[in-house]
């Protein structure tokens, strides 16, 4: 909980917006981040070797 309480402290000191991702099951995170980003997700270099 100590860990919890300094990254929420530091967040908000650094004016930080935090996703939160739900908890037991992993899969789909890649894709929350990337889309919370603004991010492509598969890289566009890959478009180079087509």
């Amino acid at each position: 909980m100590g860990i919890d309480q300094l990254i929420d402290q530091l967040l908000a000191e650094f004016e930080v917006q935090c996703l939160e991702l739900p908890s037991g099951s992993h899969d789909g995170w890649v894709g929350r981040v990337l889309e919370a980003m603004d991010l492509p997700g598969e890289p566009p270099q890959l478009d180079l070797f087509s």
